[in-house]
């Protein structure tokens, strides 16, 4: 059986009418599923390389991909107003938390979109609107070794593989994860309640309650993350007030409280 047979039957989702699309190695999942989305690709279409050469985070930064890791987006045409979607970030970081959690691993989330392990990364998620869609993407350090990434970030991240010994079976694991994301988009398409998202989210992270710094280009502003705003902004009392930070990257400063 092909991993996207593997991954297509794994998934247990009323939501998600699952097409998985795999590559041995590509550029980047999300601009190959941003040209399907183009041309009319369907919602619940799932690319997924085994390495990829170009992978890309947030802020334009370079994600490296080398072979053992679960890299794959998912194309969303979601039953929601354009200014919620990126509550779907935060609901992404939960499903992808959830399922390495029910592996072993202490996982938290980073604002916005970083997934740590004893503050250091070992995935993340980038979401991206195309022509009315939203593109999911999301990388996940699963077997690799902290020695295939290079030299100058080995220092900041972890893989799976090096936290528990042992190495995890990558179809089973992007098809926990799409579970958990179809499980709780069918969710908030039927209820509305974007406090529930937010609610989880903050439950898993290791963000809220510390002191941070954020910088957003030439900007830097110091506080305590006291919570997520209703758009998924995070919000800063700091010296001058509370402050709502809708884009930025996050530095933890401080040991804040343990997780859950």
């Amino acid at each position: 059986m092909s991993l996207a047979q593997m991954i297509e039957r794994r998934v247990v989702s009323r939501r998600l009418t699952i097409d998985v699309l795999v590559f041995d190695t590509t550029p980047s999942t999300n601009d190959v599923l941003r040209a399907m989305a183009q041309g009319g690709a369907c919602d619940g279409t799932v690319v997924v390389a085994r390495h990829q050469t170009a992978g890309r985070g947030r802020l334009g930064r370079t994600w490296a991909s080398p072979p053992g890791g679960a890299y794959f987006s998912l194309l969303l045409r979601p039953m929601l107003e354009a200014d919620r979607y990126p509550l779907l970030t935060l609901l992404a970081g939960s499903a992808v938390c959830e399922a390495l959690r029910a592996l072993g691993v202490s996982a938290a989330l980073k604002w916005p979109n970083d997934v740590l392990v004893c503050e250091r990364k070992v995935g993340g998620i980038l979401c991206e609107v195309v022509d009315g869609a939203l593109i999911v993407g999301i990388g996940v350090n699963l077997n690799s070794h902290v020695a295939d990434f290079p030299h100058e970030i080995q220092e900041r991240l972890t893989t799976v593989r090096e936290v528990t010994g042992h190495t995890v079976d990558i179809a089973t694991f992007i098809a926990d994860v799409l579970t958990g994301i179809g499980t709780r988009l069918e969710r908030l398409e039927a209820t509305g309640d974007d406090q529930a998202v937010i609610e989880e989210w903050s439950r898993l992270s290791c963000t809220l309650g510390r002191h941070v710094k954020v910088v957003d280009g030439g900007q830097v502003v110091e506080g305590l993350a006291t919570g997520i705003g209703p758009s998924g902004a995070l919000m800063l009392e700091t010296t001058s007030g509370p402050l709502l930070v809708r884009a930025g990257d996050v530095q933890h400063v401080q040991q804040g409280r343990p997780g859950p």
